[in-house]
């Protein structure tokens, strides 16, 4: 199993273009390291029942060693369709959410979670409803966030934030 997970972070490297030095380009700006300062802050303080949302999960996944959804309006590249009719994108294996409806369940169904975007948060490729329900209900977090990446987190145990 864990021979099998360190093949698909190869693999995710070379897929996504994550640069395999400290501070390489990944694409418009984004470098690694901001990737990385985000991953760090959210791996000190993931629990165990924690779901991990984000833009790029392949990054994600490499820096987290989690991700459970991609959030995304649509999907134009590689990816496949569940048993459950459920988007799959391919390189990280996470269910796309593709609209609101989708995001709100999958929050629903996790009590705690948290979400990691970049530029494309703002982009066309996002359901507005998600971003702003994103923005007003859930936790901003500074300390892991920089001027490209953004973390947020909820916690609907404690209501730190609601869903």
């Amino acid at each position: 199993m864990i021979a099998l997970l360190l093949v698909q972070i190869v693999l995710l490297v070379s897929a996504v273009g994550i640069s395999q030095n400290g501070h390489g380009t990944i694409h418009d700006g984004i470098i690694h390291s901001n990737w990385k300062k985000a991953g760090e802050f959210v791996k000190c303080q993931l629990n165990d029942e924690d779901i991990v949302i984000s833009a790029r999960p392949a990054v994600t996944l490499y820096y987290i060693g989690r991700s459970n959804y991609q959030i995304r309006k649509s999907e134009l590249y590689s990816h496949y369709l569940n048993s459950e009719m459920q988007l799959i994108e391919i390189y990280a294996g996470t269910v796309i959410l593709t609209d609101y409806d989708s995001f709100m369940h999958a929050l629903k169904s996790n009590n705690r979670g948290w979400i990691i975007v970049e530029y494309t948060f703002d982009g066309y490729n996002i359901d507005p409803d998600v971003r702003n329900h994103v923005r007003n209900n859930m936790t901003y977090h500074p300390k892991g966030s920089d001027a490209t990446i953004q973390v947020y987190s909820w916690n609907s145990t404690n209501n730190n934030s609601t869903i």
